[in-house]
């Protein structure tokens, strides 16, 4: 036995084995057989030549390309035979003509037509339809105000319902209904005293209507109204109306089928 070994055993120190085991390789039946270094130096040569060869015949049929005799020959067929050639060009976009002329041309000599026409007109006829047009957009005059009360035709529009009086410049209505402006204008005041409202509408500067005893207002201050929608409404208890110039009740007009007649 082997001295370490028996020394490792007697200092009981550990030790550990193992076995390792070879795979023979297998044989190929077929073997590849190498070549010799004169074989591998032949073929090198082989290939060299070949390389050469091909170059020589290129320069060769170059050359014979190039020679005066060929260039006089290539010269001759070149002039007694026509090389097709091709153009290619951008295709441009054709313009629609109207009897001879494009269609931008038509459009501005129309143009210059209608201008021309516009400036005869102006000229020749003083109140055409273009020249009141022009005067009724660019004028800086302000529409007449109507300032007489006299001027106004006031409506009363009431439901069949409602019952109108006059006495002494004071209409009353009684019934339940819609109250509406006998005429267009604007309110100027809205007030409410013992839970009914007052209303003041002002037609002018100083022509103005004034509701009292209206149980809802529909308008507020600074509203325009116009004789075609209700102001208030009324459950039925009586309503007075008055007309005012400036701070003067109008008395003078009588009611002629819910139209204000003013005394001449």
């Amino acid at each position: 036995m082997n001295e370490k070994l028996q020394y490792a055993e007697m200092l009981e120190i550990p030790q550990s084995t193992c076995n390792i085991t070879y795979k023979r390789a297998k044989k190929k039946r077929f073997s590849r057989r190498k070549k010799t270094d004169e074989e591998v130096k032949n073929e090198l040569l082989e290939k060299v030549n070949s390389i050469a060869e091909e170059s020589e015949e290129e320069l060769s049929a170059k050359e014979i390309a190039e020679s005066p005799e060929n260039l006089e020959e290539y010269e001759n067929v070149t002039e007694n035979e026509e090389i097709p050639t091709v153009t290619i060009r951008k295709e441009k976009k054709r313009k629609a003509v109207i009897g001879g002329f494009s269609f931008v041309t038509f459009q501005f000599i129309l143009i210059g037509a209608l201008i021309a026409t516009i400036f005869l007109t102006n000229a020749l006829v003083p109140n055409s339809g273009i020249n009141t047009f022009f005067k009724n957009v660019f004028s800086t005059q302000k529409a007449p105000v109507i300032e007489k009360f006299s001027d106004f035709t006031p409506v009363l529009t009431v439901s069949s319902s409602e019952n109108v009086s006059l006495d002494g410049g004071v209409m009353t209505i009684s019934g339940e209904g819609s109250l509406y402006s006998p005429c267009d204008g604007t309110v100027t005041a809205v007030t409410q005293e013992n839970g009914k409202y007052n209303i003041e509408i002002m037609h002018s500067e100083k022509f103005k209507t004034v509701f009292s005893g209206l149980d809802f207002a529909y308008v507020i201050n600074g509203e325009s109204v116009y004789k075609t929608i209700p102001v208030g409404y009324s459950k039925g208890e009586e309503v007075s109306m008055c007309f005012y110039d400036g701070k003067e009740m109008i008395t003078d007009y009588t009611l002629n089928e819910n139209t204000v007649v003013w005394a001449v």
